[in-house]
């Protein structure tokens, strides 16, 4: 019969409750407050991402002829192919976080907020490895993949359906401090330091040939930033001028490896400043002007490459598809 090179397909299914509660005050004197606390509960089930557009899964396709001629079924019947993105049957998310800040106007032109937050994650996946799939022969009851090299594997069982499970749990404490300072009604210098959380995660299940980690740590970011807010001839001019630094520890990058993507951690350092201008002579006049520099570091440990862009923009270089950029 005849049978399409190309498929490219996305399904899911989802559920997710999110609440969230908080208590702010509103006193007469210098001293305000917010407390509050959020919780969230998410599924998702049959998370697939296939795209199949050219026959290189050498492999795949070795065990789907072979599968399919045991089922009494000729090889033009067999839909092995490099298939899999992404295959997972089951992901839960369990996370609450509890937060709070203090707001102290010491007077008119001082004020001071302090902030504190503890996120709590827990994450649950099992997925089928993304490395030699295949597919059962058409006609068959299930038509799920039958062949994965994964810890779960049996090659007994061919009909079988294995998978990898794994957990993780990650909590931080983060916050926040900004100092604000109005040495007019019409200009603003500040200083804040905040530290940002993003969670950690879990890879898809690869072979160990891949060498990729099973899961991927925390991302998190100390943040400085210093700056002014000014307005000059009574809104002829606005202008704004700030200096930061970011000092991220296990940024969290995406790669792709055998045709799914991972992520990696590592760390980086982010500087610059920004100036930003707002010039309106006129109410019919407005002009807009921005400079910035921006200077950013990277360190790592490992070989990681672009792979829009593998050659790193040599000419000369010669790029050869191995198995684990199929």
């Amino acid at each position: 019969f005849q049978q399409s090179l190309d498929f490219d397909r996305s399904t899911s299914r989802t559920k997710a409750w999110v609440g969230e509660v908080h208590v702010d005050s509103s006193f007469d004197g210098m001293f305000n407050f917010l407390l509050g606390g959020i919780y969230t509960k998410a599924t998702a089930r049959d998370v697939d991402y296939f795209v199949n557009n050219i026959g290189l899964d050498y492999l795949s396709g070795l065990v789907g002829t072979i599968s399919g001629a045991g089922a009494g079924r000729t090889t033009s019947s067999f839909l092995a192919s490099p298939f899999f993105r992404s295959n997972s049957d089951k992901f839960t998310l369990n996370s609450f976080g509890i937060f709070g800040e203090a707001y102290f106007e010491f007077n008119d032109q001082l004020k001071l907020t302090l902030g504190a937050r503890y996120n709590d994650d827990k994450k649950f996946v099992r997925a089928r490895t993304t490395f030699a799939n295949a597919l059962l022969p058409i006609g068959t009851t299930d038509a799920r993949p039958a062949f994965n090299s994964g810890p779960d594997f049996d090659a007994t069982q061919l009909g079988a359906q294995p998978f990898a499970e794994s957990r993780v749990h990650y909590s931080r404490v983060t916050g926040r401090a900004v100092l604000d300072y109005q040495i007019t009604p019409d200009n603003l210098i500040y200083a804040s330091y905040s530290r940002g959380y993003k969670s950690g995660g879990i890879n898809p299940p690869l072979s160990p040939l891949f060498a990729v980690p099973t899961t991927f740590r925390p991302e998190t970011v100390d943040s400085f930033e210093i700056g002014s807010k000014n307005t000059f001839g009574n809104g002829a001019l606005r202008l704004n001028v700030t200096g930061f630094y970011y000092k991220y520890k296990d940024l969290q990058l995406t790669r792709i490896v055998a045709r799914t993507s991972v992520n990696d951690n590592i760390s980086a350092n982010i500087y610059g400043v920004e100036a930003e201008a707002v010039i309106s002579p006129t109410p019919a006049l407005v002009i807009n002007a921005n400079v910035s520099y921006l200077k950013t570091e990277v360190a790592q440990d490992r070989l990681l490459t672009n792979p829009r862009d593998v050659s790193g923009g040599r000419a000369d270089a010669v790029i050869i598809k191995d198995l684990a950029g199929a």
